[in-house]
């Protein structure tokens, strides 16, 4: 089955659940395992479809880049699976809520910086 394809099925397919040793509710480890081979080959030959450098190894999907300076760039893809009631949406506020907390901290100090050196110059 074809990745984008597989990711629509996953809208209907029937699951089974359990809670893990943190309390958290997963899909059932066996069918969370064949569902990952199913996902990493599938999306594997969606990044070969894509024209991508991608090799399956033992680790996962590596994609390789090229660079003309140092050589050969791996980068590893890890598909993993988050709790149930992970809500991507609120991560992904979150993290931009962090980002934007982070950018106006920067801001803040080189306002300060700025000041100190023009108090210097005087």
């Amino acid at each position: 089955m074809k990745f984008l394809e597989l990711m629509a099925d996953l809208e209907t397919r029937d699951l089974n659940t359990n809670v893990n040793a943190n309390g958290k509710i997963t899909i059932q480890q066996t069918q969370r395992n064949a569902l990952r081979k199913e996902l990493v080959n599938a999306f594997y030959d969606y990044l070969i479809d894509q024209g991508l450098d991608t090799y399956l190894t033992a680790d996962g999907i590596i994609l390789a880049a090229e660079n003309e300076h140092i050589g050969t760039i791996s980068i590893e893809v890890k598909l993993a699976f988050k709790a149930l009631d992970y809500n991507p949406a609120d991560e992904a506020d979150a993290y931009e809520d962090e980002l934007a907390a982070k950018a106006e901290e920067k801001a803040n100090k080189a306002k300060i910086k700025a000041k100190r050196i023009a108090a210097l110059k005087q």
